[in-house]
């Protein structure tokens, strides 16, 4: 496979970009030219084969152009790739156990309940995913905290100093206020004990929000609100009687911004669903004139999903203006690809303090796809005591479970990684991000138990991805800067 390709903007420039140097030059199309002429025989005879070529250029240039091509290509521009080793790692028992001590993201599911019955909801009829419909006990709390504090206390855990985010989630949360309160109750009492300093997170429809701010507040909570935009917008998220919610939200949240305005501007963020009644554009609109926020802007999500029919009728393509994108930032996904791109493929990033010591590593095998490592960073616990990595992927993808103790086996859970990761090689074959490549193999859709990518990239794909994405800068040079700002971790 090749680690070049070359692509043409809407603007008319040429570029090169190789992936093996993290390189993206400006070049002249009779490179590209060259570089199909070239059978490695000889200098002479390939300048001979470009003088045979109907170009639109004098003998001069020609050779200079020549003389180009030659440069990088003795610099290693032109290489084929190794795509095993990019695709042929596996992971071990002591790598997951790793993992999770290395936690400082404890995810718990309060409540399978919703005093909401949102039209695209992953756990509602749109979708095969289904939650239990109960509370999640204090003692299944007690005992994964228990299990974790052994690990972040040892010597396993080298990030020690670290906060430890607690996260509340549903269903809806605050329909379990009273284990959200013991939750953090206890929590306060392991910091006595144990020196370990916890925050707090929740995502919440906001219906229940103006009877438990205060203590929100007080704990400094940071605060995702679900809102889709204005009432039209908000059509989908309607309560179990039918009626719709957006006031009540509307009024609530207003309530929190004018009683507590620093909290507010500091703590609270938006989440909003696109939908058939919305656009980018009036979503961004309105949030920001309402609460001075950029809120975060998703589609409806397409894992898991068993009603196609329904998603067609509801979902609607991210789509935004040139403007809108500046405005939003790394909020919008064009930018954020940008800023990604950057990042991580042009060299703007060290993948490891050897390269910054010596400039260089030693290449590893590397494991297919974006996809984390099992409980990198986070743990997800259902209201009925699965364990899994993420709260973002399908409910099938369970690691573990709990009663009375963690039930984690992490060979089992090496083996299951490593299955998936043989399953996926030959669909990464051949694709062009195979080097970058941001996708998580447990959001996709399984056909036969194999999870299926829908992005998977050949040349010619790759070539209008980067096309697309160079021309907007084109279009915006004053983005340049700015997306080299971005910083991920």
């Amino acid at each position: 496979m090749k680690s070049f390709t070359f692509f043409r903007t809407e603007e008319g420039n040429y570029y090169l970009y190789n992936s093996r140097k993290s390189s993206l030059l400006n070049v002249h199309p009779v490179i590209k030219v060259i570089e199909a002429l070239d059978n490695n025989d000889g200098e002479e005879t390939l300048f001979a084969k470009i003088m045979n070529q109907n170009l639109e250029i004098g003998d001069d240039e020609k050779r200079l152009l020549l003389d180009k091509y030659l440069f990088l290509r003795d610099n290693g521009f032109f290489e084929e790739i190794n795509e095993e080793d990019f695709i042929d790692g596996k992971i071990t028992p002591e790598i997951v156990e790793k993992q999770i001590a290395f936690i400082d993201n404890v995810l718990f599911q309060v409540t399978g309940n919703c005093n909401l019955r949102c039209q695209y909801c992953c756990y509602g009829d749109m979708y095969s995913d289904k939650v239990e419909k109960k509370n999640l006990s204090f003692e299944t709390v007690e005992t994964v905290l228990n299990y974790l504090m052994s690990l972040w206390t040892s010597n396993k855990n080298l990030s020690y100093e670290h906060p430890i985010r607690i996260g509340f989630y549903g269903g809806e949360p605050l329909v379990n206020f009273s284990l959200i309160e013991k939750i953090v109750s206890l929590c306060e009492s392991i910091t006595e004990r144990t020196g370990l300093v916890f925050i707090y997170s929740m995502t919440t429809n906001a219906l229940l929000l103006d009877r438990y701010k205060d203590f929100i507040v007080r704990h400094n909570f940071s605060l995702l609100i679900s809102m889709d935009g204005n009432e039209a917008h908000n059509v989908l998220r309607i309560k179990p009687d039918g009626e719709q919610s957006f006031q009540t939200v509307y009024e609530n949240v207003k309530k929190l911004q004018q009683q507590y305005p620093d909290y507010f501007q500091n703590k609270v963020e938006f989440n909003s669903v696109l939908n058939s009644h919305s656009s980018v554009d009036d979503i961004h609109d309105f949030i920001f004139n309402e609460f001075g926020k950029i809120p975060l802007i998703e589609t409806i999500s397409h894992t898991a999903l068993s009603d196609e029919q329904k998603y067609q009728e509801i979902a609607k393509d991210y789509k935004e203006s040139p403007e809108m994108m500046i405005k939003r930032k790394d909020r919008s996904p064009v930018y954020k690809e940008l800023g990604f791109f950057f990042y991580y493929q042009l060299d703007n990033a060290y993948k490891h303090y050897c390269e910054v010591l010596y400039g260089t590593i030693k290449q590893k095998k590397r494991i297919p796809t974006g996809t984390c490592l099992p409980f990198f960073k986070k743990m997800f616990v259902t209201a009925d005591n699965k364990l899994l990595t993420c709260e973002r992927i399908s409910l099938h993808h369970v690691l573990g479970t709990v009663d009375n103790e963690v039930h984690l086996n992490f060979g089992e859970i090496a083996s299951i990684y490593n299955s998936y990761y043989e399953k996926m090689r030959s669909q990464c074959r051949g694709c062009y991000l195979i080097e970058n490549c941001g996708e998580c193999f447990l959001q996709f859709p399984l056909k036969n138990g194999v999870p299926v990518c829908h992005v998977k990239m050949n040349e010619i794909q790759y070539q209008h991805y980067l096309s697309e994405i160079f021309g907007v800068l084109e279009k915006n040079p004053s983005l340049f800067e700015e997306v080299n700002k971005m910083v991920f971790a």
